[in-house]
């Protein structure tokens, strides 16, 4: 694949009209959902935003902008191969899943072809509701075909991979770190800076030697004075730091992937369950211990105050998609019904959890019970120390952003 910017415009048309539609039932009851009551982001600081992201992002000191929106007119749309040339693109996440558009009041972006660092790019975004956010440590993809030359039928994967260098900074309301980039097919690698600060996110990558890393480090401080960045201090970023082996501690990286769930018999083909095919994956758990056996998972960890378990089976049941959440509430009366944020991958916006918590030899009791699957129902039996507010939050994660994956 070149590695050569790349536009190109296809004129749209647009169909105007009104509709008017008339829905015919009761509206439904504004029903909480588990993450209501959570501890909030340290990351909701009071702080001073740019008044114009755009023209903030744009005072990067590198050397030409590449800006192939600029001069495409309305009625065009602009397809590029920048995702091809950097994978991690905007790839802003939480904890889990991942930012949605309506998460950012502003998202832009900028790239480069800089003489001296290369095809570069600089990200920034402004926040709804400041929380932490991180970039995933592994991004994949395929090769547009329009721009690449690819064989359709056997598309060119790219992918980037992000590694820490052993450069942080972490105050749980302002983090800062340098990362390696290393990406597929570009045998470049790239140094990536991350900033947020509050409710601001900030990362720039340029092409850099791992072999001369102190010109790329000097770039950085450039970049983060020109900016008015702060976090690392001067001293910190230096070759004498860096990790050239990455031991994966930046607290920049996302570490909540989902952990597979097997509540069936295994499948009859191993790659399924290599890949996993078929499993229910329940996000925040995969530093737990974890044991399986009798159809169910059970996951635990050590907190301040003593252990934390959360035991996850299923039950075979004949529920009517048609009143679900009715036959649920009768099976269980005294439960509270909370329900699914329709922003996760593959949960149809009507998902209902039911769940109850009681106090016990100070211990906090509770099940959750949810349907993700046609005629089953997946348990979460779970208890932890009465006060622990960072395992009861990351249960109630774990519950409410468990999906099914075919």
């Amino acid at each position: 694949m070149n590695n050569q910017f790349i536009i190109a415009t296809s004129a749209i048309i647009a169909l105007g009209g009104a509709a008017f539609f008339v829905l015919n039932r009761d509206q439904e009851p504004a029903y909480p959902t588990l993450l209501d009551n959570l501890p909030k982001s340290s990351f909701a600081v009071e702080q001073t935003l740019p008044d114009d992201l755009s023209a903030w992002i744009a005072k990067t000191p590198l050397s030409n902008p590449w800006t192939p929106h600029k001069d495409a007119s309305r009625d065009q749309i602009v397809f590029t191969n920048e995702n091809e040339i950097f994978p991690f693109l905007e790839g802003w996440e939480t904890d889990f899943p991942s930012l949605m558009d309506d998460d950012f009041l502003e998202n832009t972006h900028l790239t480069f072809k800089d003489p001296e660092y290369g095809e570069s790019i600089a990200m920034a975004a402004i926040l709804k509701e400041p929380q932490e956010v991180f970039l995933s440590s592994s991004y994949s993809g395929f090769a547009n075909p329009i721009f690449s030359g690819v064989n359709i039928t056997n598309p060119q994967s790219v992918s980037a991979r992000l590694s820490d260098m052993g450069i942080n900074f972490d105050n749980e309301s302002q983090k800062e770190s340098i990362l390696w980039v290393s990406r597929s097919p570009a045998l470049e690698d790239m140094m990536l800076l991350f900033n947020q600060n509050g409710g601001l996110v900030y990362a720039v990558a340029i092409g850099c030697n791992r072999a001369e890393v102190q010109p790329c480090l000097e770039k950085i401080k450039d970049i983060r004075q020109e900016l008015g960045l702060s976090g690392l201090a001067d001293a910190d970023i230096s070759a004498e730091n860096v990790d050239f082996q990455g031991s994966g501690n930046s607290s920049a990286l996302v570490n909540s992937s989902p952990v597979d769930v097997y509540l069936d018999p295994r499948p009859d083909d191993p790659m399924k369950r290599l890949i996993g095919s078929g499993a229910l994956k329940i996000p925040f758990l995969n530093d737990w211990q974890t044991e399986e056996g009798d159809g169910a998972y059970t996951f635990s960890k050590q907190g301040e105050a003593g252990p934390a378990t959360i035991r996850i089976s299923s039950q075979e049941v004949s529920l009517s998609s048609e009143d679900e959440l009715s036959e649920l509430t009768s099976q269980h009366p005294d439960y509270t019904v909370y329900k699914k944020t329709d922003s996760i991958l593959g949960i149809n916006p009507d998902t209902y959890i039911l769940a109850k918590e009681s106090q016990l030899d100070e211990r906090t009791v509770g099940q959750a019970v949810t349907s993700l699957q046609p005629g089953k129902l997946v348990i979460f039996d779970y208890s932890y120390p009465i006060g622990d507010a960072d395992l009861s939050s990351t249960i109630k994660k774990a519950v409410h952003y468990s999906y099914y994956s075919d």
